[in-house]
């Protein structure tokens, strides 16, 4: 894993679940080592990760060739980097070579837009003109990954995808994974919508929910080595004033879901001034409130399969990068089209961004959620079953 071990990826990750259904499970965190700046954020925010046993903590490249010298031995491995490192990729061919089958994940997909390829090609040469050793460093990664894919080619059979909708079984089909090498899941956030969706509601008073995305300031930056979209000095004040005018047409209160991942602790007034922000009950926000604002987080599935109407809002920042296209994709998708908060928004007829669209939502949960029939238990029980019965 690239992700530093808390609680919320030790049960998002299926840990538990493996352990208690017979496996002896190891954790390799790579994160350190290949990622350096996202394990120092990840460790100034939160002072500390789980460890577990069988849990090893990748800090140095002496532990990497310390792990290709020992016999090493694994039935599965359930892979969730996604790195060009070289010694990442000398593990990988390491434990290939040892006879393990590695899981591959696809069960995020989620609405993109199309690239133009010129566009890309342009984007990369104004980017990479005036920095030739960033250059020179994409290119020998790109190379290696390459070359590597060509040289494991022999190992395809054992290589399994776990996949949620018909998108990610499309694309798993497409990469090659034969009907044998795809198990056919759920995705994560689903796992969510079967506990909570037959629980009591509470009686709330009215109120909607903005899923914050950490836009400002989101570790994924340090793994994907680009600024942030936004500026905090102009960002943050557009998202209040837009929950504001919503706030005031509809006279409900706003809250904001932290994102998981982000660290507004003693700045949460700064930021989002009087409006309480709170942290680990996304779910339960968004399946009692009476509709969500948001950009493209993962967390609109979970609106969806609830039912609630969705504002997507954008701002001027935003809409100059791939992430304001994102925005309007995934918009798209269900017949709707951002806000931009940055502009004048006493022309926008609310009652009508409220709407949904019945037939656009059922599309979408089967096209990126679950395919029809699967199995209604948690995505771990199906994955752990099947690899069980592979065993056999």
């Amino acid at each position: 894993m690239s992700q530093a071990l808390n609680l919320r990826n030790l049960e998002r990750l299926g840990i538990m679940n493996f352990q208690n259904d017979g496996f002896l499970v190891e954790i390799w965190d790579l994160t350190p080592l290949l990622y350096p700046d996202v394990w120092e954020k990840y460790i100034k925010d939160n002072g500390e990760t789980l460890v577990l046993e069988n849990h090893k903590i990748v800090r140095t490249k002496q532990q990497i060739l310390d792990l290709l010298r020992t016999k090493i031995t694994f039935d599965y491995i359930i892979d969730i980097i996604n790195s060009h490192h070289f010694y990442y990729l000398l593990i990988k061919l390491k434990l290939l070579r040892s006879g393990s089958c590695f899981l591959n994940l696809s069960l995020g997909s989620l609405p993109l837009p199309e690239v133009n390829s010129l566009d890309l090609v342009y984007t990369r040469i104004k980017k990479y003109l005036f920095s030739p050793l960033a250059a020179m460093r994409v290119l020998g990664n790109a190379t290696l990954k390459k070359l590597f894919n060509i040289f494991i080619k022999k190992y395809d059979s054992q290589m399994l995808i776990a996949v949620s909708g018909e998108k990610s079984h499309e694309a798993a089909q497409y990469l090659g994974y034969s009907v044998d090498q795809i198990i056919k899941v759920h995705n994560l956030d689903y796992d969510l919508f079967l506990k909570y969706r037959n629980l009591p509601i509470n009686e709330v008073m009215p109120y909607a929910v903005f899923l914050d995305e950490d836009y400002a300031f989101h570790s994924d930056y340090l793994y994907m080595g680009i600024p942030a979209p936004v500026t905090p000095e102009n960002y943050f004040p557009a998202i209040c004033r837009g929950m504001a005018v919503l706030s005031r047409e509809y006279r409900v209160a706003i809250k904001v879901a932290a994102h998981p991942r982000s660290n507004y602790k003693g700045l949460e007034n700064k930021y989002f001034g009087d409006i309480p922000v709170l942290e680990g009950v996304t779910t339960e926000l968004i399946r009692n409130c009476n509709f969500v604002i948001c950009h493209s987080s993962t967390s609109i599935q979970l609106a969806i399969l609830f039912g609630k109407p969705l504002v997507y809002v954008t701002t001027n920042e935003i809409e100059s990068t791939h992430f304001g296209k994102a925005i309007e994709c995934f918009a798209g998708v269900l017949n709707k089209r951002p806000i931009n908060l940055d502009n004048k928004l006493s022309a926008v007829n609310w009652d009508n961004e409220l709407k949904i669209d019945q037939s656009a939502y059922a599309a979408f949960i089967k096209d990126y959620v679950k395919m029809p029939g699967t199995v209604e238990i948690p995505c771990w029980e199906i994955i752990s079953s099947e690899l069980k019965q592979r065993l056999n």
